[in-house]
């Protein structure tokens, strides 16, 4: 009886001492919910803006340049005399939906081209590491500037229509996902080979199975982690090359709603009136701040060596 006793308290102690699992790990930890609270608020504003504001924000009314708050708007006017708080809102669902799209491409793209090499190694790994060397080495904005020249002037001086803004969001899609791979791919890499040689897998490959089947079931399941909490960084860098273009008035029609378009119009007149400058900014600096702190969230919670709470 006494050494039943002394196993269930074995077994007590085992279990008081288990480290929690992923999703408690996110759930324990503040800046997870902090940064999924600004990313629910943005996402919400992307898919129904209407919940937060009923005004148009390309309506103009020159009468009300630079003015103040106001009832039914909160933020006050910007120098077109546009609602700011409306152009706020309506300026996340195109951050959203440059930002996410281009994540999951690079994403996918560094999280492919990275096992491969890392796993399969030999002249494919030299080849592949060389495509992302040469990917690290094109400046961006460069190319941005080589794809979208055409568009800028006219977008600059005057409306386009719905198929051009369509063509060039997704211009801007494929230009960040393609080049903003090779981190991912590096990072993918590292991770493959750091367990490419552990016990697991070589028993995994002596009993026959192929090496796909073994990189996907039994290797990226085992190194992902920091891959993906680098991913969920990945946005806010997107969101700032994007609102940075639109600031250059690339990329965006005149007409488009954008924080980076309101940053650059709000610029000639912020030493007299700093607020339609800064609440655009604020907006693209929370925006970011939420992805980065999601990006350590998940860091912290995918880390082996987080002590239990």
């Amino acid at each position: 009886m006494a050494e039943g006793r002394g196993g269930d308290q074995v077994g007590v102690v085992k279990q008081r001492t288990r480290r929690p699992g992923l999703l408690a790990r996110l759930a324990a930890d503040p800046r997870f919910w902090c940064a999924m609270a600004i990313l629910a608020a943005m996402t919400l504003a992307a898919v129904a803006p209407r919940l937060f504001t009923d005004v148009d924000p390309r309506a103009a009314d020159l009468h009300r340049s630079l003015e103040g708050a106001a009832a039914g708007h909160p933020l006050g006017f910007n120098r077109q005399g546009q609602d700011i708080w409306a152009r706020i809102v309506h300026g996340a669902g195109r951050s959203l939906l440059i930002s996410v799209p281009s994540t999951v491409l690079a994403g996918t793209l560094g999280i492919a081209i990275g096992a491969v090499a890392g796993f399969v190694g030999g002249w494919v790994d030299t080849v592949l590491t060389r495509l992302t060397e040469v990917a690290i080495a094109i400046p961006m904005y460069f190319a941005a500037i080589a794809l979208l020249h055409d568009s800028g002037p006219a977008a600059m001086t005057g409306p386009i229509d719905a198929g051009d803004e369509a063509r060039m969001t997704m211009m801007l899609i494929l230009l960040f996902g393609v080049l903003g791979f090779p981190m991912t791919a590096r990072l993918t890499r590292s991770a493959v080979r750091s367990v490419a040689n552990d016990d697991y897998v070589r028993a995994a490959l002596a009993l026959g199975r192929s090496r796909t089947g073994v990189l996907l079931r039994h290797v990226l399941p085992n190194c992902l982690g920091p891959v993906i909490a680098f991913a969920a960084t990945l946005p806010a860098g997107y969101i700032l090359s994007a609102a940075g273009l639109s600031y250059l008035g690339l990329g965006v029609g005149a007409e488009a709603v954008s924080w980076g378009r309101d940053i650059s119009a709000a610029e000639p007149v912020f030493a007299t009136d700093p607020a339609p400058l800064l609440w655009p900014a604020a907006a693209l600096t929370a925006c970011m701040f939420a992805f980065l702190m999601l990006g350590d969230a998940l860091k912290a919670a995918f880390d082996d060596r987080a002590v239990s709470r």
